[in-house]
């Protein structure tokens, strides 16, 4: 059976209470329900303006769960936390799961096919421990909120490498199951294929004295640094099964290798490089006519873009208190999006925002530099908010003054306005809406768009390149609204 868990970060309490999905006879109106009354219970701790706390959701399976890995049963809770959750992050947690040289090699292909549609269902990470008592709720609940923090900060520390360049990895000696299981993307000796980066991992030390240890560790790396490849490629470290000593820290520094990063397990190791080497399919369409410059105001608020990564997006949603529908709608929306974004994309998503905590949000996190709003508009009275009515374009922009901001996207009707606004004051681009259309097929809209604007930019495009691929896609069959998205960017002289 799979226990489902959702922490904040930095409370030592769960958010709600655990439960428990059976892999038999499971209920989907039953999960669908819990899912649903999460997601309420989320739009509510919005309303706490200090309620800032990522959220953290755990599927934790056993070794029974984890052996037979039902695809529909994991389907299922990944749909439904992605699209109930407002962007937390989603970790598989394996308690007993037995190592890669049990399986048998006949077993390798489905468990890859298996880890690879959790890759496709945005789970952020496998975690894998051992050493703390599962029924231990204290104990468990603590060792889960170490390894998402420890998770996170490693996704963090490759997200500049990421759908770029295909990664391989080293397999240490004497671990040939692993490498049979990962397939062609591991190597157990060194080649002088430049063409992809490599990990280079660190087995656990076999001496007890640091100095032989770290000499090992130093040796295994210098032979996949030796060859001609190695200068024309990235080369990371990954220590499996233990922490990356002092020692291997400063010598992974001085020789431009980053930080050297610790991994528990072989799951994590694999896992983490079928993410590394996901790709966004491309897509081709016609260009569209809906593209507008603007003149730049002559003091615009925000600064002018440089930025070539893609965005890291912040994603704001403001509804009324009795608006049920359109939430849980536009978390549903939310987890669609996510799902076909980037995957390294950062993101941030707060809910029930206004000008005063929009400021109090970006504050906390300086590096946003695109932002995606879903809610109402109001035409040249701006977005609404429950508290205030409408909100007009240019104390939104204040917000933003002084910052880079590449993207804004408004999923609202009437909603051109306040792009254009953006646009004047120095944002790449800014998109909106026009007419008065229902703020689900906004949304809609947006789910045939954002996804290829931001994957554009990470392979080499632009957003306005790919705002043009996703407008294509609006003109085409697949998407019969009537809705008029309309592109702004400032004309620079």
């Amino acid at each position: 059976m799979a226990t489902v868990v959702v922490l904040e970060d930095g409370s030592p309490k769960t958010f709600v209470d655990p439960w428990v999905v059976a892999n038999t006879g499971i209920s989907v109106s039953r999960e669908e329900r819990i899912w649903k009354e999460l997601c309420g219970k989320l739009v509510k701790r919005a309303a706490n303006p200090r309620a800032m706390a990522r959220i953290n959701v755990f599927i934790v399976v056993d070794r029974q769960e984890f052996e037979e890995h039902d695809r529909p049963l994991f389907t299922l809770m990944l749909d439904c936390a992605r699209e109930s959750t407002w962007g937390a992050r989603l970790f598989l947690v394996l308690t007993d799961a037995k190592p890669v040289a049990a399986f048998e090699a006949s077993e390798y292909p489905d468990v890859r096919a298996w880890l690879d549609s959790l890759v496709t269902g945005r789970l952020t990470d496998i975690i894998q421990i051992s050493d703390v008592d599962p029924y231990d709720g204290d104990a468990l609940h603590s060792k889960l909120r170490n390894c998402a923090t420890t998770a996170w900060a490693r996704r963090k520390a490759f997200r500049e490498f990421s759908d770029r360049r295909p990664w391989r990895c080293t397999v240490p000696a004497g671990w040939g199951s692993l490498a049979s299981a990962i397939g062609e993307r591991a190597i157990v000796e060194p080649d002088e294929d430049s063409r992809s980066d490599l990990l280079i991992v660190i087995g656990p030390p076999e001496s007890s004295d640091e100095k032989e240890s770290l000499y090992e560790a130093e040796a295994e790396v210098d032979r996949y640094l030796a060859g001609k490849a190695a200068g024309r490629r990235r080369n990371r470290v990954i220590t499996l099964m233990h922490p990356p000593s002092l020692g291997l820290q400063r010598y992974c520094r001085s020789h431009d290798l980053g930080e050297p990063t610790a991994m528990a397990s072989e799951f994590e190791l694999w896992y983490f490089l079928l993410q590394l080497n996901k790709r966004v399919d491309d897509e081709e369409f016609p260009h569209p006519d809906s593209v507008h410059a603007v003149a730049l105001a002559k003091a615009p608020n925000l600064k002018r873009s440089s930025s070539t990564a893609f965005p890291t997006v912040l994603v704001t949603t403001v509804f009324g208190p009795d608006e049920e529908c359109q939430w849980v709608q536009a978390a549903k929306d939310l987890g669609n999006f996510l799902m076909g974004s980037p995957l390294a994309m950062e993101y941030h998503v707060e809910l029930s925002v206004d000008p005063g905590r929009l400021k109090t949000i970006l504050r906390r996190n300086p590096i946003v530099n695109a932002w995606v709003h879903l809610g109402h508009g109001s035409g040249s009275s701006g977005l609404w908010t429950p508290q205030h009515g409408n909100i007009g374009a240019e104390k939104w922009a204040q917000c933003f003054r002084g910052r880079e901001l590449r993207l804004a996207l408004f999923l609202t009707c009437d909603s051109h306005e306040i792009a254009r606004h953006f646009a004047e004051q120095g944002t790449g681009l800014a998109v909106g809406f026009e007419g008065k259309i229902d703020s689900t097929k906004a949304q809609e809209l947006a789910l045939g768009i954002l996804p290829r604007m931001l994957a554009t930019a990470t392979q080499g495009g632009s957003i306005l390149d790919g705002f043009r691929l996703g407008e294509g896609w609006h003109k085409s069959d697949a998407c019969p609204l009537d809705a008029q998205p309309r592109a702004y960017y400032p004309r620079r002289l």
